[in-house]
């Protein structure tokens, strides 16, 4: 299951997370992909978001404290850019800035829950 750009604007994440639980089996996976809290306030900034269907602003951590009381384990987690990796040198840029502190740029999150 994936909840792409949707955790951001649900108001009862811990329902979603509970009905996801309960329709995946033992081992199915759960994909999450949202902005960074700071991807969000840029978003605000540029006029992207507006902040009345903002619900939630969670990192990573976040979503897992919220999400392992419904019975799922963070398998996998990173930020990213929304850097076009298909243009020459996407990929070298990225893994550049991931070992600089212009990892902080990443603007966007995913992460992977399996059901225990």
């Amino acid at each position: 299951m994936i909840a792409a750009a949707t955790i951001k604007h649900v108001r009862d994440p811990e329902r979603l997370f509970a009905e996801t639980r309960r329709v995946l089996r033992a081992g199915g996976c759960f994909i999450v992909s949202d902005p960074t809290p700071l991807g969000i306030w840029f978003g605000l900034r540029m006029g992207h978001f507006d902040a009345r269907w903002l619900e939630n602003r969670w990192s990573i951590s976040g979503w897992t404290r919220a999400i392992e009381p419904a019975g799922f384990r963070c398998a996998r987690a990173e930020r990213y850019m929304m850097f076009p990796r298909k243009l020459p040198g996407g990929d070298g840029f990225e893994n550049l800035t991931r070992r600089t502190p212009l990892n902080r740029l990443f603007l966007h999150q995913i992460a992977t829950f399996e059901a225990v």
